[in-house]
């Protein structure tokens, strides 16, 4: 994953774990064929960071040995949740948190 552009507005607030309500704006999907994932980006509602999310595309399993064409990929069409993932500075984030942003949570509806 790419770092994100960095956005002006951000504030280093302290790293909490806090759940945010469904955002329906902001957050653009961009499918990626070649890596068979969707990249979601967009600001979080908590420090203001840039943020982007992959989200791995699974393929379903087909039976028997007929010809079949790949899946085509698609933007889900129900509220999924994004992890802050700004990847800026927020002071007392545990050094083992696997998600570099404050802490925040929140679900996206793309559709």
């Amino acid at each position: 994953m790419t770092d994100p552009p960095v956005n002006p507005n951000h504030q280093p607030i302290d790293f909490e774990p806090s759940t945010h309500p469904l955002q329906t704006e902001g957050f653009t999907p961009l499918v990626d064929e070649r890596n068979r994932q969707i990249l979601v980006s967009g600001i979080c509602p908590a420090c203001q960071g840039r943020t982007e999310t992959p989200w791995p595309l699974a393929s379903g399993g087909q039976k028997g040995w007929r010809r079949h064409t790949a899946p085509q990929l698609a933007v889900p069409d129900e509220p999924t949740t994004m992890i802050c993932e700004c990847g800026r500075p927020h002071p007392n984030r545990p050094q083992d948190d696997r998600y570099e942003g404050c802490g925040a949570q929140w679900t996206v509806l793309l559709t």
